[in-house]
């Protein structure tokens, strides 16, 4: 269905320099493409699993980075590694 919108899109430009009010259709086509498929990845129920997944590992690796910065009694950054 993506690249038959696409297509679409693409008439609707070219259309446009003898109408521009294809123009407008074209902004709308994508316009609406856009929020569909910002939708479609909000409400796919695997999509917002690995994304929860992906921040609790996220906070899990700064929070270990803290501690064992603070473990081996240098700051954790750029230049705080400990052995």
């Amino acid at each position: 269905m993506f690249p038959l919108l696409l297509v679409a899109i693409v008439i609707t430009v070219v259309a446009g320099f003898s109408t521009p009010l294809w123009w407008v259709a074209a902004a709308i086509l994508v316009y609406l493409t856009v929020r569909y498929r910002q939708g479609y990845l909000v409400n796919d129920p695997d999509y917002r699993a690995y994304r929860e997944r992906r921040i609790r590992q996220d906070r899990y690796d700064r929070r270990y980075r803290a501690e064992r910065g603070l473990r081996m009694g240098r700051p954790a950054g750029p230049g705080g590694r400990g052995k």
